[in-house]
């Protein structure tokens, strides 16, 4: 078996494993369609590369270099279709247009083969150049950095070997014809970095599907599916750890319990989704207003809980809940309805306190703050800096 008939055989078995993938990860179908259709047009163009010893013919010889410059289009618009980017079809038909009118034009005479090396490579440099920038800002945007560079890397080498082969049909024509008539001549470098290339960008991309399955099953579990916020269990992680952050160095942080005022009369005149609405909206307008470093939960029906890191309870926390507060009850909130509501909440407010063991005695002092306010005529901020008396036994 030669080198290039290896090549084909491997791109062929890579067609399967996509299947299984489209099978598997439902929501990532049209990009893995896309990627099966790569694999096969990619195999069929090494077949074809292959058959050129049997004799020139513009099947293996045009054909081939369409095959080649299809299976990228393939590739590059499944990766488009995969990171949520805007399929480039104009240049994809432009391209394609191209390559088959040139093909056409040049024929398939040996003597012409650096032509058609030279449109073909040419054609998919700019393929894929033009794909390394938007491709690496989504992959590192929702991915990283690191797999972000993994990525770019088999973009990159096939890349290099387009623009090698180009520059060889460029300065040795002759070398060229004597190999588009026994492909075995090319050099064997090359192949191994088309082999190579292919392996990287199939395993890899199977990789991003199954993480983004991965990121989004962790994302479910730590976030209140209605508001997006973080829910219980994910929020009394993130407090045990401020707690021992702030035992080892003494750093200040305010936990904020706020509870939306007459809620269920909001379900009760406007029905549930109104309410569903306004908790949506309650969330959507407190992040607006919040610091990068501030954690926001969703920690009970109406009631939310939120962790000030580095501000003192009875100074800035007291002040941040205040305009908190006050912001609230003076924006509107689309309620899904005909009507756009404006609620209020009850604000309580505490922070750590000599003789605290644990996180939950700062917590309970938040709440007994928020029935407070509830119990002062409501839409009001009460501080609990300490209150040995209301803490949990």
């Amino acid at each position: 078996m030669t080198l290039v008939q290896l090549v084909s055989l491997q791109l062929l078995l890579y067609a399967p494993l996509w299947l299984l993938a489209a099978a598997v990860f439902r929501e990532e179908r049209p990009a893995v369609w896309h990627w099966f259709g790569y694999a096969l047009t990619a195999a069929v163009a090494m077949a074809l590369f292959a058959s050129r010893s049997d004799g020139p013919s513009w099947i293996n010889t045009a054909g081939a270099n369409l095959s080649v410059l299809l299976s990228l289009v393939l590739a590059r618009r499944g990766v488009e279709l995969f990171l949520r980017l805007r399929p480039s079809d104009l240049q994809f038909a432009l391209l394609l247009l191209i390559a088959t009118l040139g093909q056409a034009a040049i024929g398939a005479r040996p003597e012409q083969a650096w032509l058609r090396t030279m449109l073909t490579s040419g054609l998919c440099a700019v393929l894929l150049l033009s794909a390394l920038r938007p491709s690496w800002q989504a992959l590192t945007a929702e991915f990283s950095v690191r797999l972000g560079i993994a990525a770019a890397l088999p973009i990159v080498a096939v890349l290099f070997v387009h623009l090698m082969q180009a520059l060889m049909a460029w300065r040795e024509p002759e070398a060229l014809r004597i190999a588009a008539q026994d492909p075995t001549l090319m050099p064997a470098r090359a192949w191994v970095v088309v082999l190579g290339s292919a392996a990287a960008f199939n395993y890899l991309f199977l990789f991003l599907v199954a993480q983004r399955l991965v990121n989004k099953l962790s994302h479910q579990a730590r976030h209140d599916p209605l508001t997006g916020l973080l829910n219980r269990r994910a929020m009394q992680h993130v407090l045990t750890n401020e707690w021992a952050r702030y035992k080892t160095q003494a750093t200040a942080f305010t936990l904020l319990s706020l509870d939306v005022d007459h809620f269920k009369r909001i379900n009760d005149q406007h029905g549930h989704a109104a309410g569903d609405e306004v908790l949506r909206g309650v969330a959507r307008r407190l992040q607006q207003l919040l610091r990068p470093v501030d954690r926001l939960a969703r920690v009970g029906g109406e009631e939310l809980l939120l962790l000030l890191p580095g501000c003192a309870a009875d100074e800035t926390g007291r002040l941040t809940a205040e305009r908190l507060c006050a912001a609230l009850a003076h924006t509107p909130l689309a309620a899904g309805t005909a009507h756009d509501l404006t609620v209020t909440a009850s604000w309580g407010v505490a922070g750590p306190a000599l003789g605290d063991t644990r996180i939950e005695q700062v917590m309970a002092r938040a709440d007994a703050a928020m029935y407070l306010a509830k119990q002062q005529g409501r839409n009001r901020v009460v501080v609990l800096a300490a209150a040995a008396d209301l803490t949990p036994s």
